[in-house]
């Protein structure tokens, strides 16, 4: 049960690094969570301070899932993916459900990018890059999540021939999680009350 717990808990430490909250709080003296679009993350980052700001928000959350898979798999073995995606996926949690902010983070989407480059680096960047292009040719950031979410899974059992049903569960069910979170944009998508992504851009 210890080698099941400490991945998550080791992944959960991580992703409750609160990269936009921080910043927000200690460079602007906002706080991210009553400003924008309400949610702690690279997106609401790019609408609050900027897209520099954005993108490194982006990067340390990815860094935040990426890390914690590289120590699991430097502590036990290298063939270890379920253990190493119970540390990302502990990330995502954490990213999601910081403790100190009662629970109510971000959504998790960079962490997402962040444990699919720690299982295959070069796998997780084309994801990465896929998903880039998407939102630009959705303009719509939520699209382009739930496009990779429901794909990725299929893709790396049905493509990537990756035969650990353990690991694809793992991956499914954090790639669930992520996508609750994304319902409420989806909503605002069908409204038209969605934030594009080229009218941030442009600013």
């Amino acid at each position: 049960m210890i080698q099941f717990l400490f991945p998550i808990i080791l992944g959960y430490l991580f992703g409750c690094i609160q990269t936009s909250y921080l910043i927000g709080k200690f460079k602007f003296g906002v706080d991210v969570k009553n400003q924008g679009s309400k949610n702690a993350g690279a997106s609401n980052s790019v609408l609050l301070f900027g897209w520099k700001f954005g993108v490194f928000v982006g990067f340390i959350d990815m860094l935040k899932a990426y890390v914690p898979m590289v120590i699991i798999f430097s502590m036990y073995s290298s063939d270890s993916f379920f253990l190493a995606s119970l540390a990302g996926g502990g990330a995502i949690l954490g990213h999601i459900f910081p403790f100190f902010m009662n629970f109510n983070g971000g959504k998790g989407m960079s962490c997402y990018f962040g444990m699919l480059m720690g299982f295959d680096f070069l796998f997780g960047v084309t994801v990465f890059i896929i998903g880039g292009l998407l939102v630009m040719l959705t303009n719509y950031v939520a699209a382009s999540t739930i496009s990779v979410l429901i794909t990725v899974p299929f893709i790396l059992y049905f493509v990537c021939d990756v035969s650990n049903l353990n690991l694809i569960i793992s991956i499914s069910f954090f790639s669930c999680i992520i996508f609750i979170k994304h319902i409420e944009n989806i909503r605002k998508i069908y409204k038209g009350t969605e934030t594009t992504f080229w009218s941030v851009m442009k600013k």
